[in-house]
């Protein structure tokens, strides 16, 4: 379970409560250089209109790397920032920005829960910013997770047959531990889910879920990086 102290920083990040710093994290390149700014979604940013339809034309564009593949739609879009992110307690979807504020993709934390969390929504939606954009916002997010949060564990899931994104968390410092078969289930018309395939029971899909973890260890190594001093809580 989140424990009261975590749900006060998420609360105070996603605009939910009053906050005294900054609310976003900066990321740099192992050379101190600036790559980007992870900012939280809040009640503003989930009623833009022009973010919404950016973060729909995303997923209907990378929809084949999510559990649930449907065809998304704004009001899906806004409804899914208010009801999953903004008010769930242990979640929180940070915006990927230049120093302008332009929109450049979102990674998010999710299930944050005491001495773990999961890393989800990690999207890149558009070309330009730094080639490695991903990996150093990730980086950043680890490490704020570690030192605001307390986090000692993140891990994440990801389609087995992902080889870019696999070894793109590898080289942040994930490491595999578990493939697990999937079902994929009609959620409705239109809408499937992978769901990991119930024991005694034969997949009716090729598709595999990898859970990758990011532990003590690997946070430690992050935290003595040199973008260390720069890329914590409120920048």
């Amino acid at each position: 379970m989140i424990t009261e102290a975590q749900a006060r920083v998420v609360a105070e990040f996603k605009g939910l409560l009053p906050c005294s710093a900054p609310r976003e994290i900066r990321a740099f390149d192992d050379a101190g250089a600036f790559v980007s700014v992870l900012r939280p979604v809040d009640r503003a940013a989930a009623d833009d209109p022009a973010l919404v339809s950016a973060l729909t034309e995303w997923r209907l564009r990378h929809r084949e790397n999510f559990l649930s593949v449907f065809t998304p739609t704004a009001r899906r879009t806004r409804r899914w920032l208010a009801q999953s992110v903004l008010d769930a307690p242990d979640r929180v979807l940070f915006l990927i920005t230049d120093e302008r504020g332009d929109s450049l993709g979102h990674i998010g934390l999710s299930r944050i829960d005491g001495p773990s969390a999961e890393v989800d929504n990690v999207l890149r939606g558009v070309d330009t910013g730094s080639s490695r954009l991903m990996h150093f916002s990730h980086v950043a997010l680890a490490r704020w997770a570690c030192e605001a949060l307390g986090v000692e564990e993140l891990f994440l899931r990801v389609f087995a047959d992902n080889a870019r994104a696999v070894a793109s968390y590898a080289r942040v410092g994930f490491r595999p531990v578990r493939v697990e078969p999937l079902i994929a289930v009609q959620v409705e018309p239109g809408e499937t889910r992978y769901e990991p395939c119930p024991e005694g029971t034969t997949p009716n899909t090729e598709r595999r879920l990898l859970t990758m973890v990011l532990d003590g260890t690997a946070l430690s190594a992050l935290g003595r990086g040199r973008q260390g001093a720069k890329a914590g809580a409120g920048g």
